[in-house]
């Protein structure tokens, strides 16, 4: 009988190892499961900013001037809110290239102010036309360098998010 009882004890201990084990694994899934959801909302609230700036940087490359520039300097620090909201949930490398990116929206919207200031003073010397070729130069090379960022951190956002 001894034995009886030292069987059904040790199988009762296997059975509550197993039903705690069970759970705590549960308990994982349940975190991962409410991290990967959260860590989604942050990709998607951070995409939709940057789509927006695109956009409103496109929209001051086709048509420079004060309204524009103000919208767009509005949207570039709203985009870079969020990014800093959502940091905790970015991975590490997006959030680099995330920062990569506004740096590089920043330099844009500099480099518009610029342009436009010169042709506000509506009065040029052969300087300020060779400044505003070497502005256009730089902005054109700068608007290049950010649709490829933005075409590179959505590559790596689907592949995050999938």
């Amino acid at each position: 009988m001894s034995e009886t009882i030292t069987i059904a004890l040790i199988a009762g201990t296997v059975a509550l190892v197993t039903a705690l084990a069970v759970e705590a694994y549960k308990s994982r899934l349940v975190k991962k499961d409410r991290y990967y959801k959260l860590q989604y909302e942050s990709y998607n609230k951070t995409w939709n900013s940057l789509y927006d700036l695109e956009l409103s940087g496109d929209k001051l490359w086709s048509s420079p001037d004060q309204e524009n520039l103000k919208n767009f300097n509005n949207q570039l620090g709203v985009t870079q809110e969020i990014v800093r909201q959502n940091a905790l949930l970015i991975d590490e490398k997006h959030y680099i290239k995330l920062r990569e990116l506004l740096k590089t929206f920043l330099n844009f919207g500099f480099e518009k102010n610029l342009l436009l200031a010169l042709r506000k003073n509506g009065s040029y010397d052969r300087r300020d036309h060779s400044k505003i070729k070497s502005i256009r130069d730089e902005l054109n090379k700068t608007r290049e360098k950010y649709q490829k960022l933005v075409e590179e951190i959505m590559k790596s956002f689907r592949k995050q998010i999938k």
